[in-house]
């Protein structure tokens, strides 16, 4: 079910949608502050799995706070953070990077692969820093189903702007996550490209079991999405300073 509430000083949301789908995310009651100065509220949002769901919202409203927190990289200061069975605020450090290698693909809007590898050692370097070896039948599955099983010796300079994209997918998904968080994966695209970007998100997710959360500003894509988080203006608590989308 995916369920949304604003408690006081949280951003305004909503959610267009409910259904009984198990539950995979779970926020309630989040507050945290930034090392910059400035601290937010969350809105409390329930994901179900394979509920594959957009939050959309203006710049400086929250999202990509809430991928990073779900995502395990920022601490929040109170409240509830439950991804797959697993109470974040309970983790340490480290052990919040394991859970992250081996529950969630991240794709950023700028794609971080490293230029001194092959796309082959980007993808085996993502699974070994998740305490893993790269699955090869898994793995030639995976590229192939994206089309870039013959760019395997190739570096990222030599990949065109698809093929890169394509690359980080398969980055996302090579450790078998339950969760794909996306963070403004088609804000710097034209139409045709941003439509065919989150068509390939969305079906590689459900082809490997994985369930999509796209963070954006861009309304253009919000069709392809049964299940909304709408945010209407930007995110603030008493003491916020600034708030960052």
């Amino acid at each position: 079910m995916t369920v949304i509430s604003s408690p006081a000083g949280s951003p305004h949301a909503t959610a267009e949608r409910q259904t009984d789908a198990p539950q995979l995310v779970h926020t309630l009651g989040v507050r945290c502050h930034y090392v910059q100065g400035g601290a937010i509220a969350l809105p409390d949002v329930r994901i179900g799995a394979g509920e594959h769901t957009l939050l959309l919202g203006p710049s400086g409203c929250g999202k990509t706070t809430f991928i990073n927190v779900i995502a395990g990289l920022q601490t929040i200061d109170t409240g509830e953070v439950v991804v797959a069975g697993t109470a974040l605020a309970n983790l340490s450090a480290s052990a919040r990077d394991g859970y992250r290698g081996k529950t969630i693909g991240l794709v950023m809007q700028r794609l971080h692969l490293i230029a001194a590898l092959s796309v082959e050692d980007n993808l085996r370097l993502a699974a070994r820093l998740a305490g893993a070896d790269a699955d090869p039948a898994y793995l030639k599955k995976l590229t192939e189903g994206l089309n870039i099983a013959d760019k395997l010796a190739r570096r990222p300079r030599q990949l065109s702007q698809g093929e890169a994209q394509r690359v980080a997918i398969a980055r996302a998904l090579v450790n078998r996550p339950q969760l794909v968080l996306a963070d403004e994966p088609t804000s710097a695209l034209d139409d045709d490209n941003a439509e065919a970007a989150i068509a390939l998100l969305l079906q590689q997710a459900t082809a490997h079991g994985a369930t999509l959360v796209v963070a954006t500003h861009d309304a253009r894509i919000q069709r392809h999405f049964a299940h909304r988080v709408v945010w209407s203006k930007p995110a603030a608590t008493a003491d916020a300073s600034r708030a960052v989308s």
